[in-house]
């Protein structure tokens, strides 16, 4: 657009990084592999890939959901006001050596997340380029952060599956 003017913003976004036990990750990984690459890899995620709302189609997922969402409550309290939290989307992947994710963001959503429900020794981080961050995942961890960073998976470097549970946060 002519005379537009473009601006990058360098701000503090919210992100948390919990470790969380109370979750059967046997089971979720059984239900995930049951599911192979339901995206055909057309998606950011170069990997096996489950349907958008597995949360739905699965109990022990919309469990994990709904405690994403009442830790990212926790986190907006700090802001001085409640708002009403939905899930989005949520889904599985499942990565082995060569796999990876592409540079991307969830906007609108306000939140997005990442549950480890099998990450091997040397799995691929998950990292946040613009804010220099990469965690590397250890079974069980969960990091909640903002939609507006922008992320990415490098490619896998184990034949050991990489397998995680994913989602988007919305306000109703």
């Amino acid at each position: 657009m002519a005379g537009a003017r473009y601006y990058k913003f360098n701000m503090e976004l919210p992100m948390l990084w919990v470790n969380l036990k109370e979750f059967d990750n046997d089971r979720l990984a059984e239900i995930i592999l049951s599911k192979g690459d339901e995206q055909d890899r057309k998606t950011n995620v170069k990997a096996n890939m489950t349907k958008w709302r597995l949360d739905l189609e699965h109990k022990e997922v919309g469990n994990l959901a709904d405690e994403t969402i009442k830790l990212a409550k926790d986190i907006r309290k700090t802001f001085g006001r409640e708002y009403e939290y939905v899930t989005r989307s949520c889904w599985g992947a499942v990565y082995t050596k060569g796999d990876w994710t592409d540079l991307h963001a969830h906007w609108p959503c306000i939140y997005s997340w990442c549950y480890y429900v099998k990450a091997p020794k040397g799995s691929s981080p998950l990292v946040f380029p613009d804010a220099n961050i990469e965690f590397t995942p250890t079974e069980g961890d969960l990091i909640i952060f903002s939609s507006l960073a922008n992320h990415k998976v490098p490619p896998c470097d184990i034949e050991e599956k990489r397998i995680m549970i994913a989602g988007n946060i919305s306000i109703l």
